[in-house]
């Protein structure tokens, strides 16, 4: 998982490795004015430097920053699975409810993203989502 942390008015990108057992493991830590392409790819180069293999394939976590997958794509290239965070999602979702249909909204997005597992593909949380009377496709480009 990747992500930036805004601290002190600078940003710190942290790499942050999950291993099977669910423990999560800070494996990189690096400041930059900016969430931007070049401060993910010095991180994760000197995590090749220090022993992490490019020939392997990874699933790489991050919030959906164009900027993040840039870097990452730099430097693993094909060899990476890139998945959106599921919170950051349902954040950007609920930016374009209204405030009335968002008291049900977490639930809803919860049990549609569980369903997507199930069945795959974006129906499913559309499926979930309140009916707002609106065109729903501004939400669900988020995803």
């Amino acid at each position: 998982m990747i992500d930036g942390i805004h601290f002190g008015g600078q940003v710190l990108v942290v790499a942050l490795g999950i291993a099977e057992g669910g423990e999560k493991h800070v494996l990189g830590v690096w400041q930059g004015a900016t969430e931007n392409t070049t401060v993910v790819k010095g991180l994760l180069e000197d995590l090749v430097d220090r022993g992490l293999h490019r020939q392997r394939r990874y699933l790489v976590v991050i919030d959906g920053s164009k900027a993040l997958r840039a870097g990452v794509e730099r430097v693993f290239g094909e060899q990476v699975e890139v998945q959106r965070c599921q919170i950051h999602k349902r954040r950007n979702v609920k930016e374009y409810l209204p405030e009335n249909c968002q008291k049900d909204y977490d639930r809803r997005m919860r049990n549609g993203l569980r369903d997507e597992q199930l069945r795959g593909g974006q129906r499913g949380v559309a499926e979930n989502l309140p009916a707002t009377g609106e065109d729903q496709s501004k939400r669900c480009r988020s995803l």
